[in-house]
């Protein structure tokens, strides 16, 4: 979605991957809280 406003110039290549980074960011976070809670769940 982020590369099709772009395309469109709803928001510019810069804001584009500064967009991208924080998605990466959050995802990276998000992965890190599963694995956390699994691993709680294992040993419970």
């Amino acid at each position: 979605m982020l590369y099709l406003a772009e395309k469109l110039t709803y928001i510019s290549d810069k804001q584009k991957e500064n967009l991208l980074k924080n998605a990466d960011e959050v995802s990276k976070i998000i992965r890190g809280l599963i694995k956390s809670l699994n691993s709680k769940k294992l040993t419970t």
